[in-house]
């Protein structure tokens, strides 16, 4: 894939990503605005109704009071024209069942009434109007007590009709029907002399006071304001956990976007430099094939001499030179077909009994003559007192091969040296290769166990290869549900250790 049409796609993920981003939290805040709005409303509301009613609870009771003052003298009150209409009963009190309107002069003061009662919410709702001196009908008179009695006496006379119990009943009533359940604390207070009337809160602290929702009430019946103040100390919370459906989705869905935008990345990533490093390792196996091939036809062609065929010695050593090419080059074909079969799945372990001894020995032999060729030395150290394994031999002889190869390829300057350590641990077999090479950087160490990577030597590029060794001796451990681990350090040498479970 072209490199600038990736960084292309790249960049329009990103910025979609981003755009998908920035609306979706837009959105949520909206979404949040939208709840902090509405239950403002649905609380002034609440609080209104709550006014309300108190209020006509306020001049029932306030009547009802007033009436009790005649029930000494309830015989005189029998002609009352209220009660020939039917608002209060014989006894001097309120008729809850009553709906209706009236209106009554008093032709001797020259006073009107007008009272209309009605049924509202279940509450009975009682409107007056007064004028003039008060009424010689005693019960009438009572409305004119009733707006005019006590008006200096504010939140005293506000506690002798109305109790806190039945205040905080009203309170709870409304914000229910309102479809606000959440916890509140509340305060009615006289605002000019700061006299509360009735409250759950310990301190009015500025922050409750500039958070919470207020009201004025009863200024019409004691000549006082007072104000019903509530505070919600949850309310933040309970807005999210009522938007928490549409919040849990929005949050599920940008996890999604972001899942999808970094896996789209990666896949890209991935992608990109897997398509780089089978590039170069089509180079590099290009190379190696071409490299035997070149001198088995160059063997051939000579051995198509006569005079080399006269000469027996020499057409066995060309002879020879054909096999060993061949050996290297059916050893090539093999490990990329090996690989190339895991990769897919297509390899069956054969496992059996064997003694790891014996196979170190093996690939000890055969990589033997090439160390003793660089002047380097070799060397066992059997710790394992039960070096036997369930292992597939084929395999886990090619996982040695390859990590003694690599320590023979990557040798430094000086002498080369490998010791090979087996040692029993509580369930299983570890071996460690460790060398004296060149050794490897933090970063080429996170690298070394990935398909097609080959460990950088400079500028130089006489280290011959696949770049599939590691990755195949990764991909046996994990097959034997092994592990493998690296110690290294640059110019100081490389510490393989493989761990081989005993099941």
């Amino acid at each position: 894939m072209n490199k600038k049409l990736v960084i292309l796609i790249i960049i329009l993920l990103s910025l979609s990503t981003v755009g998908i981003t920035i609306i979706q939290v837009k959105l949520i805040k909206q979404g949040i605005e939208l709840r902090e709005t509405q239950f403002e409303s649905n609380v002034y509301n609440a609080l209104n109704r709550t006014a309300y009613h108190l209020e006509q609870l306020y001049a029932i009771q306030k009547l009802n009071i007033s009436s009790y003052n005649i029930n000494g003298y309830i015989a005189n009150y029998q002609n009352s024209l209220l009660i020939q209409y039917g608002l209060f009963d014989t006894a001097g009190f309120l008729n809850q069942d009553y709906v209706g309107e009236i209106r009554i002069e008093d032709s001797i003061t020259g006073a009107e009434l007008a009272i209309s009662v009605d049924t509202i919410d279940g509450h009975q709702s009682i409107a007056y109007k007064a004028e003039g001196p008060s009424f010689e009908d005693p019960i009438a008179n009572l409305f004119f007590q009733a707006g005019g009695l006590n008006l200096n006496e504010g939140s005293a006379d506000f506690r002798n009709v109305i109790s806190k119990k039945q205040l905080e009943e009203t309170l709870i009533n409304e914000l229910r029907s309102a479809s606000i359940r959440t916890k509140f604390q509340y305060t009615l207070f006289e605002p000019i002399t700061y006299t509360t009337v009735y409250s759950n809160i310990n301190e009015l602290t500025p922050e409750i006071y500039q958070n919470s929702y207020a009201i004025p009430i009863y200024n019409n019946l004691l000549g006082n304001d007072l104000n019903l103040l509530v505070y919600f100390p949850s309310k933040n919370i309970y807005i999210l956990r009522n938007l928490w459906g549409m919040l849990s989705a929005s949050l599920l869905f940008l996890l999604i976007i972001l899942y999808c935008f970094i896996t789209s990345f990666m896949i890209i990533y991935r992608q990109q430099k897997l398509s780089d490093l089978k590039t170069d390792f089509i180079n590099n196996m290009t190379h190696e094939l071409k490299t035997p091939v070149a001198t088995i036809s160059l063997a051939g062609e000579m051995l198509r001499n006569s005079k080399v065929l006269a000469d027996i010695e020499k057409a066995k050593n060309y002879a020879g030179i054909i096999m060993e090419e061949n050996n290297r080059l059916s050893s090539h074909i093999e490990r990329v077909l090996q690989f190339a079969r895991y990769d897919k799945g297509q390899i069956e372990l054969k496992k059996e009994y064997c003694n790891i001894n014996d196979i170190v020995d093996e690939v000890v032999h055969s990589s033997e003559l090439r160390i003793f060729n660089m002047q380097g030395k070799i060397d066992i150290v059997r710790l394992a007192s039960n070096p036997v394994i369930l292992v597939d031999r084929h395999h886990i002889t090619n996982l040695f091969n390859n990590i003694v190869d690599n320590a023979i390829k990557y040798k430094s300057d000086s002498d080369l040296f490998i010791q090979i350590k087996i040692e029993n641990l509580d369930n299983g077999i570890l071996v460690g290769v460790q060398d004296s090479g060149i050794g490897m950087s933090k970063e080429t160490q996170r690298k070394i166990f990935e398909k097609f990577y080959r460990v950088p030597t400079g500028n130089l590029h006489d280290v011959k290869g696949f770049g599939l060794g590691l990755s195949y001796v990764k991909a046996m451990i994990k097959a034997h549900k092994g592990r493998i681990s690296v110690i290294s350090e640059l110019g100081r040498g490389s510490k393989f250790e493989i761990f081989i479970p005993s099941i």
